[in-house]
């Protein structure tokens, strides 16, 4: 076996396919997935693609074809793809002990040092149990780069007879594909530079691959001289590279305007508290944090503020992180604003062994890890919510719209799929 070999495994329509799981009744149905307040298209199933439903579109602009063809519409259920995410990553341990999570549906197995005969066949095996253990399909792209596991996955997903799995080891095509595709199919162009490279004439994979090294490291810099290397099968894009995490967003838009400061500060808290859940679920610690609160664009009193400030020290804490978040929000909150949307991000994101604690640390901080530890532990076994910070409030007015939400199957007792036997 060649001595670097990567696999990408992309799940399909994955919110999509997430819902097709509990609900069988879906398969084969137009379906698509809305984004916060019902707002936009953020998953669509093949059969909602052939209508011609693009990704990213507003839905008052397709509610009329919607109607027309009977297409099933649904609230984003961010609680059940995180959990059907985890199980699906999880799964893919069993192949390999070297994995990368890319995104909530995209990982990257490297399949160096195994014993694998054939790796079309390895990667279907990989699909046929992924589906089987936890219902997802995937598409599965092989190759000795990131890049060219990421191109083949493309083939594999838009071309049925490979069966959802492409290896550039046991297909003798990919010159086609580099001749048919255009330049943002390519992981690591985006659409800026894909249309510059369109205005240039370079409109396919085969023409970036043939355009000189000058012209892309005046244009790309080095970035653009790696993808071309990878491309031509040179392994040069380590973890680091692409899919380091630099911040953590939590961000919501409200179901209506919102204009006293308390019922703001409740989302900005739990909106805090989340995301510094992510920050110990990746072993991560945050050095600065900004608050964002805004007005909706089209209103008459548009209005957008943001502030940031640094934690004092790298830190994990929930107490901590949501007591800055809200120390944030009371220098930018104006009163009789109608907000409908508030944010937190946490940045300069690092790992336990780049953190410099203080030299005398107080006693809240020798006993936060433990406490949150206690606190994540509850809130995995019991619910999200079991433990609060009082900051985070009790009710719901700052709660995003989602009027056409599934049932939380897999996180909620009381929400459990029920069977019955005849």
């Amino acid at each position: 076996m060649a001595d670097k070999v990567y696999a990408l495994v992309d799940c399909n329509n994955f919110y999509v396919s997430c819902e097709r799981v509990f609900n069988p009744c879906l398969e084969s149905k137009p379906v698509i997935v809305l984004s916060n307040n019902d707002g936009c298209v953020v998953s669509r199933s093949q059969e909602a693609k052939d209508l011609g439903i693009g990704m990213a579109v507003p839905f008052f602009k397709i509610s009329g074809l919607v109607k027309k063809h009977s297409v099933i519409t649904l609230s984003s259920n961010y609680t059940l793809y995180a959990d059907m995410s985890k199980r699906v990553m999880n799964s893919l341990m069993e192949f390999t002990p070297n994995i990368e999570i890319y995104s909530i549906d995209e990982s990257f197995l490297d399949l160096r040092g195994l014993k694998i005969d054939n790796l079309k066949q390895y990667g279907m095996d990989i699909k046929n149990k992924i589906r089987k253990w936890t219902g997802i399909p995937v598409s599965i792209g092989i190759a000795p780069t990131k890049t060219l596991a990421k191109f083949s996955s493309h083939i594999a997903k838009k071309n049925p007879e490979y069966q959802r799995v492409y290896s550039t080891y046991d297909e003798d095509d990919l010159g086609y594909y580099f001749d048919s595709y255009p330049p943002a199919e390519i992981w690591g162009i985006g659409r800026k530079m894909a249309k510059r490279l369109e205005r240039n004439d370079i409109g396919s994979v085969s023409d970036f691959m043939d355009t000189e090294e000058k012209w892309i490291s005046k244009n790309m810099g080095i970035n653009g001289l790696r993808i071309k290397a990878e491309l031509n099968g040179e392994s040069c894009i380590e973890s680091e590279d692409f899919c380091s995490q630099k911040s953590i967003i939590r961000s919501r838009s409200f179901a209506d305007k919102i204009f006293d400061y308390e019922t703001i500060e409740n989302a900005i808290a739990n909106h805090a508290f989340r995301a510094s859940e992510k920050l110990r679920e990746k072993k991560l610690y945050a050095r600065f944090i900004s608050v964002n609160i805004r007005t909706s664009r089209f209103d008459d009193q548009a209005h957008s503020a943001n502030y940031k400030m640094e934690l004092g020290y790298a830190t994990n804490d929930g107490v901590r992180i949501v007591e800055n978040a809200c120390a944030c929000l009371k220098n930018i909150y104006r009163k009789g604003i109608p907000y409908r949307k508030a944010g937190v991000m946490l940045t300069d994101l690092m790992p336990l062994n780049r953190v410099q604690l203080p030299i005398e640390p107080d006693k809240n901080t020798v006993n936060s890890e433990k406490i949150m530890a206690v606190v994540d532990h509850l809130n995995r076994e019991i619910k999200p919510t079991a433990i609060k910070l009082g900051a985070m409030g009790t009710g719901d007015r700052w709660h995003e719209k989602r009027g056409m939400m599934s049932k939380k199957f897999t996180t909620s007792w009381e929400e459990m799929p029920i069977v019955k036997f005849r």
